[in-house]
């Protein structure tokens, strides 16, 4: 690929911005008031801290492969190539299954909020019609896709702004509690719903070989994108606060902050508030892109290296874009699926987080077997931290799928029998390729061997 079809490092990072700031800045501060009050916004730099080892161990492993693949090759190359297609797979899973979330929480908010009976009455075909429309512009040139993402990322930013620069006006030191004085355990029931904020930080992995200097820019997008992100969750969850009070934030979430704006003109108000609500529907439309645009990178190579059924129908790109049609058609489709026949957001929310959450596993482990030569003792510490916090993330995930065992086990089946079924496929494409490998390798000697030459006539004395 040439220079021009490069993303740059500023690209990247509003690229990486975009595929985390979404609904949750908006639905999530209104349930952590509910448990945690004024204190609540602490919720984030507490689930920041808790991820950021694995971050850190992300951002790490992309210095050694910055090449396309991300989550399959990090343990293909390390581990083993099964553990690659697993750790690929489920991770494609589980953003099918956070595009499908993200889209039905756009669907309820727009029906909602406007007066639309076909949204209404049959919410399915718009999220259907929405998903080809986005699926289309996916496989355009990159420079078009780079330039909607970073449009689309600045402007869904701009009430997470209009919050935080309100705290110069509102904020009240007398209301807020000092960091030391919360409890943990006011935080903890906090801290799942903040980290369902934070996924995607690694989105920009899969399309890692078409940032400029990859090897330098991708960690750096991923650390800057990450840090950013905490940074105006956090700024904006406490202007909320200073705004409304917890009770109130607790009721109405952060979707109407505009009307406890001391503001007297009522067109102001509705103006603001119009911003507020297309931010927020333009934050889920341009995550669920994004999420197109990532996923089907990685899908994409892993078809490329033969890990899939049918790999040659995900592998195939437009000749003019380069763009992986067959792995954005595959994507799109699962999208369609989880609204249509899935269409439960608690077994769509437990496919996101287990899923991400065991590609994240694998790969810190895929980075301890890379780094375990290495001297000094930084690598060690900072896997064990990453996969420690992989595994409590885990345990607060899995308690939140549902109120019991059977009922988490069911909520999480549909995720079980896809992982079992892509892992059959999978065996049957590798015994299959080998098979064929060792056919042609048997028929070799044959043809060098099936035709017999004459024995030399000998010469008279």
């Amino acid at each position: 690929m040439s220079q021009t079809q490069k993303i740059s490092l500023t690209s990247a990072i509003l690229m990486n911005i975009n595929l985390m700031v979404g609904a949750s800045a908006f639905v999530n501060p209104g349930y952590m008031a509910a448990y945690a009050g004024y204190a609540s916004f602490y919720g984030w730099l507490f689930a920041g801290a808790l991820f950021f080892p694995v971050v850190w161990c992300i951002a790490q492993i992309t210095k050694y492969f910055p090449q396309q693949g991300s989550f399959y090759s990090y343990s293909s190359n390390t581990i083993s190539r099964t553990a690659g297609f697993i750790s690929g797979w489920i991770y494609f899973l589980g953003y099918v299954s956070i595009g499908s979330l993200q889209l039905t929480c756009l669907l309820k908010i727009i029906a909602n909020n406007f007066a639309i009976p076909f949204i209404s009455t049959v919410p399915a075909a718009f999220g259907i019609a929405l998903v080809a429309m986005l699926g289309s512009l996916s496989i355009r040139s990159l420079h078009i896709v780079d330039r909607i993402q970073s449009m689309a990322t600045i402007y869904k930013l701009v009430p997470l702004f209009l919050g935080v620069l309100s705290l110069l006006y509102y904020f009240s030191p007398s209301n807020t509690p000092a960091i030391w004085s919360s409890s943990p355990l006011v935080l903890i029931p906090t801290i799942p719903m903040a980290i369902f904020g934070f996924w995607g930080f690694e989105g920009i992995c899969s399309v890692s070989d078409l940032i400029e200097n990859s090897k330098r820019n991708t960690s750096k997008a991923i650390f800057l994108g990450f840090g950013f992100t905490v940074l105006i969750y956090t700024l904006f969850h406490l202007s909320l606060l200073a705004i409304m009070g917890p009770e109130a934030l607790a009721q109405h979430s952060a979707f109407g902050f505009v009307h406890y704006l001391n503001i007297s003109s009522p067109l102001v108000v509705k103006l603001l508030s119009f911003v507020v609500m297309s931010a927020i529907i333009i934050a889920l439309v341009n995550a669920i892109f994004g999420g197109i645009v990532a996923n089907s990178s990685m899908l994409c190579a892993m078809a490329e290296e033969k890990l899939l059924f049918a790999s040659s129908f995900f592998a195939r790109r437009l000749p003019n874009t380069g763009r992986p049609l067959g792995a954005v058609i595959a994507h799109c489709v699962g999208i369609i699926f989880c609204i249509t026949v899935v269409a439960n957001d608690a077994v769509l929310a437990a496919m996101s987080n287990i899923g991400v959450l065991i590609a994240f596993f694998l790969t810190i482990i895929a980075l301890f077997l890379r780094t375990r030569t290495a001297k000094g003792w930084h690598n060690v510490i900072a896997c064990a931290l990453g996969l420690a916090s992989c595994m409590v993330l885990g345990y607060y995930s899995w308690q939140g799928i549902g109120a019991t065992t059977v009922a988490r086990f069911w909520a999480i089946l549909p995720m079980l029998v896809t992982i079992i079924a892509g892992y059959l496929m999978y065996k049957y494409t590798a015994t299959s390729g080998h098979t064929h490998r060792t056919s042609v390798a048997k028929q070799a000697p044959k043809a060098r061997t099936g035709i017999r030459k004459a024995p030399a006539k000998k010469r008279r004395p």
